[in-house]
């Protein structure tokens, strides 16, 4: 399907025996997606965040239940998972950004400590299932051999990240695989590229912030100027990626313990100039800054994705986009009709 995006009840061959219990922790945009997509699946969803608030209302959404959870606390998360039982832990949570010495120490230590003691917590109770949501980040910046077109990436390619994020979803990547090492929990580890969609926030991941600040300008009646260094990037809508989450969620034990989800095909900006302009907006582009090098093509391979779960990224960006500028309208009419 390539006209609307996906949001109807899954394949039977998702994550689908009713009252099978799951706790996604992070109620941010893919934590939620993924909580709703598996609640509509038949799933006892429990969704958990430091921000008891976010959690409740996430799980509102989702139609499961919430509770407040900070995986800094090794034993408030250890009874947790105890207390639950579930059949599958989601590791949704983190922090995406750091602008400073000291938030880039947060990042790093943080991301350790909280996965260290959630899948601690789920070889303890005997979790089934890990299921550990990482970056495309992990890989760097790699170079395609001189002459030749974009590198396509594979899950075997090394890990060299280039940004703090990077390093620390490589970290926690190889923290629940040693953690959970001779358990009885499996570890499924999703390398994730350009997620954009409702949920998305200012302060959470760059690319998705920086379309919610364009359909911001969009939806009240200016110009947009989209950025160069959107050029050359995977766009994902968040329905497409719990909708690969669910799937590799519930994947037999001989699948990869790695999988890349991503479209696969990155766009150049004038194709998400030419998104916006769908929407009826007006729309400029950077010109790129001529001081800086170009940037470097490479792509996520996905056919591993594509094999191993029948998952392709179904949401043209036109689509996506235009789908999230309804959803930002019925929430504006929503906040008004209750102010009013």
């Amino acid at each position: 399907m390539t006209g609307t995006p996906e949001a109807g009840i899954p394949a039977a061959d998702e994550l689908s025996p009713a009252g099978q219990r799951v706790l996604v922790v992070g109620a941010g945009m893919l934590g939620a997606a993924l909580a709703g997509r598996l609640n509509r699946l038949g799933c006892d969803v429990v969704c958990a965040d430091r921000d008891e608030q976010r959690a409740r209302a996430v799980g509102d959404r989702a139609g499961g239940r919430s509770l407040a959870l900070d995986l800094a606390d090794r034993a408030e998360t250890a009874a947790a998972v105890a207390r639950l039982r579930p059949d599958l832990v989601v590791h949704a949570a983190g922090r995406l950004t750091a602008a400073t010495a000291e938030e880039t120490a947060e990042l790093l230590t943080g991301t350790a400590a909280a996965t260290t003691h959630l899948a601690q917590a789920a070889v303890q109770a005997e979790v089934p299932r890990f299921l550990l949501l990482s970056s495309l980040g992990v890989y760097g910046t790699p170079v395609a051999p001189a002459g030749t077109g974009p590198v396509a990436v594979g899950e075997t390619a090394p890990c060299r990240p280039v940004t703090a994020y990077g390093a620390a979803k490589a970290a926690a990547e190889a923290i629940g695989l040693g953690v959970c090492a001779g358990s009885r929990t499996t570890v499924r580890i999703a390398r994730l590229s350009g997620v954009y969609g409702p949920g998305a926030r200012a302060g959470g991941g760059w690319m998705a912030a920086s379309l919610l600040r364009l359909l911001a300008l969009h939806l009240t009646g200016r110009s947009l100027r989209v950025p160069s260094w959107l050029d050359n990037r995977e766009y994902l809508y968040v329905d497409d990626a719990a909708r690969a989450l669910a799937l590799f969620a519930a994947a037999p034990d001989d699948a990869p313990t790695v999988l890349n989800i991503g479209t696969g095909s990155p766009l150049p900006v004038a194709r998400v100039a030419q998104a916006f302009t769908a929407l009826g907006a007006t729309v400029e582009v950077d010109r790129p800054d001529e001081d800086r090098p170009a940037p470097v093509k490479w792509q996520l391979d996905v056919s591993a994705a594509r094999r191993f779960l029948g998952f392709t990224a179904d949401t043209p960006l036109a689509v996506g986009l235009a789908s999230w500028a309804a959803q930002l309208r019925r929430s504006s009419r929503e906040r008004n009709d209750h102010d009013g």
